[in-house]
């Protein structure tokens, strides 16, 4: 079972690169139903596992859980 500490880091993380990638010129010039379906998308693509490690747990596992601050 998954610790509260590792669910709010993993969630931290795939916040912060779906943030990331919105900041992108071509996804930026989407209409709003089209951004809210992109970031559902990407946070599922984020957490779902690919081998033993999803893309959240790679990214925590290199850069650390990102911080309140850093988050916000």
């Amino acid at each position: 079972m998954m610790h509260f500490t590792d669910i709010t880091g993993l969630a931290g993380v795939a916040l912060g690169m779906v943030t990331l990638a919105l900041r992108l010129r071509f996804l930026a010039r989407l209409q709003l139903q089209l951004k809210i379906g992109m970031v559902g998308g990407l946070l599922i693509l984020a957490v779902i596992p690919f081998g033993s490690l999803s893309a959240a747990e790679f990214v925590r596992g290199i850069s650390g859980d990102l911080s309140v601050t850093s988050l916000i």
